[in-house]
């Protein structure tokens, strides 16, 4: 009779421990991560891509992806600054989706190492905390003269939406490069700017950045446009 008992309260345990480990779980995971310009400056605007995978065994509600920059590779959420964000969107397993958002470099930070980190807000559920995070080392390089860090500030495009040309209202020369990337961070095209126009007809309706750059001006910038 002992031994009978003993035998089902090994099975209910048995049962217990199988029915724990197979619990359905999320595991949100941040890769690919890409900065469209690097070394930085003070007060440029760049662009952050990235892709998030639901590598776990179960669907994942909707979270935010916050991005930092620091001057360490470890983050601190509450001392690093905080840039700018973008929302997760609920993922089945195996699903993954990419995205990119504008920041806006700090006009305070100093000369040398940085680092831009991007971190999946976790849910109760992550089972591994490990991977919502990815560093992105950039580095800042240059002293700006005020005067010309002015300049680029006032950079203007019109039309914005654009429909096939692009114009370009500010002072360039023969030497400024464009370089145009999709959404997800994809380069489509680079090319020196002709007569202050940037061809935009064939490329599909859609959002779009674009970084103007100049390195006789000190000119780095990066605008989003929308293509009708």
């Amino acid at each position: 009779m002992k031994k009978n008992i003993l035998t089902l309260l090994l099975l209910g345990i048995s049962c217990l421990m199988s029915f724990s480990q197979s619990v359905p779980e999320i595991d949100l995971s941040v890769y690919n991560a890409k900065i469209s310009n690097n070394p930085i400056m003070p007060d440029s605007n760049i662009m952050v891509s990235c892709t998030v995978k639901n590598i776990g065994d179960t669907a994942s509600l909707a979270t935010s992806l916050n991005i930092y920059i620091s001057s360490d590779n470890n983050l601190s959420t509450t001392e690093d600054e905080k840039l700018n964000f973008f929302i997760v969107s609920a993922l089945n397993p195996n699903d993954s989706v990419s995205d990119s958002t504008l920041i806006k470099i700090p006009h305070n930070i100093t000369k040398g190492n940085w680092y831009i980190i991007l971190y999946i807000h976790p849910t109760s559920q992550d089972k591994d905390m490990t991977n919502n995070t990815i560093v992105i080392p950039i580095t800042y390089t240059q002293i700006i003269n005020k005067d010309l860090f002015n300049e680029n500030l006032n950079l203007s495009i019109y039309p914005n939406p654009v429909k096939d040309k692009l114009f370009i209202n500010t002072n360039i020369d023969k030497s400024t490069e464009y370089s145009i990337y999709s959404i997800d961070g994809k380069l489509i095209n680079k090319s020196q700017i002709n007569d202050k126009v940037i061809d935009m007809e064939y490329l599909y309706n859609g959002i779009y950045f674009i970084n103007i750059s100049n390195d006789s001006k000190k000119l780095n910038s990066t605008i989003k446009v929308v293509k009708e």
